[in-house]
């Protein structure tokens, strides 16, 4: 059974996991635009989430850490094409403390692990709740930040 308040306990998760993380240690501005960003991908999932009828509650704390792992380290172009296959590994022990059902939790994890470049390391199907998951970071993620944080990536500045 569910506990209450999943996604503020997630919100805490997040929060915690991205406090302690080593990636964030040095970059405070960096931190807070990834929190708020997972905040802003759990309100636009949970608006697509009700408009189609799936489990609004189950696709706020799918968003909220579809980039947990960012608590991690990244030391290269690789470990960010993992972030989500990393943030599926980090969610599901939390997941199932939430209560959530085996199902739940595997539909959560395969969107979580897909959302950045449609590959899992764990079978699962592709369903509108886990494709869900990289849209609604993909409507957030393309604004003006980002697109100066990929071309700073890229040495374009």
């Amino acid at each position: 059974m569910r506990k209450e308040n999943c996604v503020k306990l997630a919100k805490e998760f997040l929060r915690d996991k991205f406090d302690g993380g080593e990636y964030f240690s040095d970059k405070p501005s960096e931190k807070e635009y990834r929190y708020e960003h997972s905040i802003r991908v759990a309100n636009i999932g949970r608006y697509i989430a009700e408009k189609e009828g799936l489990d609004a509650e189950a696709m706020a704390v799918a968003c909220l850490l579809h980039d947990v792992s960012y608590c991690g380290t990244f030391k290269d172009r690789e470990d960010y094409r993992n972030h989500g296959r990393y943030s599926a590994k980090i969610a599901r022990p939390f997941l199932k403390e939430l209560g959530f059902e085996p199902d739940v939790i595997e539909d959560i994890c395969y969107g979580i692990a897909i959302h950045v470049d449609d590959k899992a390391d764990f079978d699962g199907e592709r369903t509108a709740f886990a494709l869900t998951v990289g849209d609604a970071d993909n409507i957030d993620r393309f604004d003006a930040y980002r697109i100066f944080e990929n071309l700073k990536w890229v040495k374009y500045d």
